[in-house]
């Protein structure tokens, strides 16, 4: 039916509380704290001007409304807790509907609703009533005011959002209205005179049934709808009503809205409210939507889940029961069949009543008390009482069966469920982790519900991150917890059932997003403290893979927190307020094995502490192009770089570097000189490298430049390098050390002409040296050598390199640095010779050498001060301990 906007006072008008499930503290008996701890009654208000006298919605989520952080005052308790006020007011409004976009409520935290004199209370909501979208929707309040009250308890964790999206607000005529067993107002009928009570006459035998039509109001809109049965007969929500009855995500639903007695004044039960529902299923050429309420009926609403006929067979006799411009239950009734046409059934001629607006979308029935169709509309009026047309239930059917049939039974007729006869009762029967997303754990049974606590491992579970998806399913997001053993506990008033479930831990990764410095839009948490862009979008990537604990807490890079997690990732700026004690024990937990990643700004961060700096391979020196860049990919077989094909063009901001050299450094993508304009940048060597790899003692470091722009978190594949960089550094293959174009290969592929003794041989792609033959460096001055090994075997007592330079000088290992048996180390040393000074001096030859990434060895390569050997100037011994070697190769010259 068409609206029209006179019939929504009456329906806003009787809207008296709400039925919502409730789980504040009982302290104060369901009275705002305010009240019992006899608080001042001045509060901040804000003020909004009527904008006419039809219904409107005002939307203040794009400016400064009403949240815990604005618009309101808060107050301490005698006990503790704090409360949170604030007043909104519409002058010359007579009803108020407000809707929540932010609402996460802590355990017994409570927000009231209340009128000027408090005359009208709705509340307390609850952390049953949070959705897992974040909203919330309350009850209908009279008058042009009211009250925001939310309670805080002592000693809370402060896990709170609130905050106001906006408020659907009625002027119209006002209306004089008591609050509990209140007559109808006389002076407004928005029923016409010949449409028959249900409570009447005509209406008995329809009483069990009539329990589960529910009066609709929406935005702007007036409906009625059914509630369904479905084979399970598990009491899921679901509602059918017109797919042209708008939005009804904020919509009230409102059931046993009937007087008690056949036209007497006295509604049967003014209050049995429910707020919000979501989406299952719609179709606009059928005019049909399934909704699924937010919460279900309590028992003491005494609710009927409709049966329903989906065989299409054409009934002898149909009536319909439905809410007249939102006025209470009235009965049509057709006693003859109604005629099929095309996907209706058209009523020919009602005996009793008609519909009207506001009739939109209600059930039409068969003999036996089965839904047959909803009401699209008509022309039926009084004194022409014919025409209107009903979509079939057997078309909608096609589309909402598997909702409507669960079971799959197939069965093309239900009968009503009554909840009152046959209670709903849980169990749990199976708790497992989704094949596909292994941080969301799937709960099946009987009677699941959105009002079961769950609690997984002693530690309940917020409602927003539990999905119910219907009475027998429930999803549950673990993503704080990865897919370890858990056990997982459902509570329903007093009875409580548990299972046990196991899985494999995920790698857990510390994301440290804390901004000393320039804040990246990309690590900028929301008001209400949720995750910013960047931690959520890993967090989703990384769904199965890792367990992501994002922090902007300092304070957690220390020893004991860092023995948790299997890597670190930083996007930080600035010099960190990380204690000395905790930047030392990350060094030092990197050295022992730990997995540390860092994205963009990650070099732009604690530049006054040495060994960082060190560890990731650069210092952030500026950033001349921000554009759409192509990186060459100088690592394919990289897990970080495989996917990305030989080039990679992609639009950041590109960073350029102090403090960097390609070796140790294991650079896997750089810039491309042509893609840009590369006199911007300021690097003497124009080596611009974007991302690289390190080894760190046993442990292992992957960096990133990329990273500033919001999109760039959105791709795909620079989400896949991340991934796959810190899958690397957590347990990844050694990969060997990609020989710049102009060195000189001392053993490799091509290098077997330079090995001088039998005891070296190829063997598993390294060379295999047991106690005898030496390899030798052609003729060089100064000069970079590089070479990666193997042990075989644990070594006893001091652990030496086997290299040897100037023809004495062994190059020593270090124990604490050097990995165990079995895993490929590199081994990287720069070659000063002998020079003179500006003054002539003999200067000794130097020698500065990396193990595994970290220097362990700067000081004179030769007691003597000699140069190179001539016949020798490195040899790579044989001899105990075996070892493997391979890779080994020589630059001209001095690394910077």
């Amino acid at each position: 039916m068409m609206f029209d906007p006179r019939s929504l006072a009456l329906a806003f008008a009787l809207i008296t509380s709400t039925a919502f499930a409730q789980s504040a503290d009982d302290e104060f008996g369901g009275a705002p704290p305010s009240a019992v701890f006899e608080l001042a009654g001045d509060v901040p208000t804000v003020a909004l001007e009527l904008q006419g006298d039809e219904p409107y919605f005002v939307d203040l989520s794009a400016r400064d409304g009403l949240g815990l952080d604005s618009g309101g005052l808060w107050t301490e308790l005698e006990n503790g807790g704090r409360v949170w006020r604030a007043r909104l007011e519409v002058p010359g409004a007579s009803s108020l509907l407000l809707t929540f976009s932010h609402f996460q409520v802590a355990e017994r935290a409570a927000l009231f609703l209340y009128d000027d004199d408090r005359t009208q209370v709705r509340g307390a909501y609850g952390q049953l009533n949070q959705r897992r979208d974040g909203s919330c929707v309350t009850g209908v309040m009279h008058g042009d005011a009211v009250t925001i009250e939310f309670y805080e308890p002592a000693e809370q964790e402060r896990r709170t959002a609130l905050r106001l999206a906006g408020v659907l607000v009625h002027a119209g005529a006002a209306v004089d209205l008591a609050l509990q067993d209140a007559p109808l107002p006389s002076r407004v009928k928005p029923a016409s005179s010949c449409n028959v009570d249900v409570a009447c006459e005509e209406g008995a035998g329809w009483e069990r049934t009539s329990r589960s039509v529910v009066a609709i109001t929406a935005i702007d809109q007036l409906c009625t709808g059914v509630l369904l049965n479905n084979t399970a007969q598990d009491g899921t929500p679901y509602v059918l009503t017109a797919e042209h009855c708008g939005n009804l995500t904020s919509a009230s639903f409102r059931f046993n809205w009937k007087h008690a007695e056949c036209n007497e004044a006295r509604v049967e039960r003014p209050s049995d409210y429910i707020g919000g529902s979501t989406l299952i299923a719609k179709d606009d050429i059928l005019d049909f939507q399934l909704v699924r309420l937010n919460a279900i009926p309590p028992p003491e609403f005494d609710v009927v889940y409709a049966g329903w006929d989906r065989s299409g067979a054409r009934a002898k006799g149909v009536s319909a029961l439905h809410h007249p411009g939102g006025d209470v239950m009235k009965i049509s009734v057709d006693e003859h069949a109604p005629r099929r046409e095309s996907t209706f059934w058209k009523i020919l001629r009602w005996e009793v009543g008609i519909t009207e607006n506001g009739s939109s979308g209600c059930p039409l029935f068969d003999s036996k008390q089965r839904v047959i169709g909803k009401l699209k509309g008509g022309p039926a009026r009084c004194d022409r009482p014919e025409g209107d047309l009903f979509g079939r239930f057997e078309m909608d059917a096609l589309v909402i069966g598997e909702f409507l049939d669960p079971l799959g039974t197939g069965v093309a007729t239900l009968d009503a469920f009554d909840p009152s006869a046959t209670p709903i009762r849980f169990e749990l029967q199976a708790a497992e982790l989704d094949a596909e997303r292994a941080t969301t754990l799937v709960l099946t049974g009987t009677g699941l519900g959105p009002d079961i606590g769950v609690a997984v491992d002693g530690e309940v579970v917020q409602p927003r991150d539990v999905r119910w998806v219907t009475n027998r399913r429930l999803e549950v997001d673990l993503t704080e917890r990865a897919s370890a053993a858990h056990s997982v506990t459902l509570t329903l008033g007093t009875k409580t059932e548990s299972l046990e479930i196991g899985g494999e831990a995920l790698p857990r990764v510390l994301f440290l997003t804390h901004s000393a410095g320039f804040v990246h839009d990309v690590v900028r948490r929301p008001e209400d403290g949720s995750l910013a862009h960047a931690e959520r979008c890993l967090t989703e990537a990384a769904a199965g893979r890792f367990e992501v604990v994002c922090s902007q807490d300092c304070a957690d890079i220390s020893a004991e927190n860092l023995a948790d997690f299997d890597a670190v990732l930083f996007y930080t700026t600035g010099e960190l307020p990380i204690s000395p004690e905790g930047r030392d024990a990350l060094i030092e937990w990197v050295n022992a094995g730990g997995a540390f990643a860092g994205a963009h700004s990650a070099t732009d961060t604690l530049y006054e502490y040495a060994p960082y700096i060190e560890m990731i391979g650069g210092a952030f020196d500026g950033h001349p192009w921000h554009e759409e860049v192509t990186l060459q990919n100088e690592q394919p077989a990289h897990p970080a770089t495989a996917h990305l094909g030989r080039a990679w063009a992609i639009k950041d901001e590109i960073y350029q570097f102090r403090a960097f050299q390609r070796d140790p450094t294991r650079v896997l993508l750089s810039l491309t000189h042509d893609s840009v304009d590369i006199a911007l940048g300021k690097r003497e060597d124009r080596d611009y490298a974007n991302t690289w790899t390190r080894d760190w003692g046993k442990g292992r470091v992957f960096y990133t430049a990329l990273g500033h722009r919001p999109e760039v978190w959105e791709n795909l594949a620079f989400l896949e390098h991340l991934l796959g960089g810190i899958t690397w550094a957590i347990d990844g293959p050694d990969l060997p050390a990609t020989a710049p174009e102009d060195a000189v290969m001392l053993f490799g592929a091509d290098a077997g002409s330079l090995i001088d003794g039998a005891g070296w041989k190829l063997d598993e792609g390294g060379a295999l040296v047991r106690g005898s033959g030496d390899i030798f460096s052609g003729d060089f001055d100064s000069a970079f050598l590089h070479a990666e090994f193997v042990l075989d075997a644990p070594v006893e007592g001091e652990l030496r390199s086997g290299l040897r330079l100037c023809g004495e000088f062994e190059v020593p290992l270090d124990a604490e640095v050097a990995r165990e048996p079995g895993r490929w180390q590199s081994l990287d040393v720069v070659f000063r010779a002998v020079s003179e000074s500006a003054d002539g001096a003999r200067v000794p030859a130097r020698m500065t050498v990396w193990l595994n990434g970290r220097q362990i060895f700067d000081g004179d390569a030769h007691a003597a001060g000699a140069g190179w050997t001539a016949d020798a100037p490195a040899v790579l011994l044989g001899g105990a301990p075996d070892r493997r070697y391979r890779n080994i190769w020589m630059l001209e010259r001095a690394a910077h």
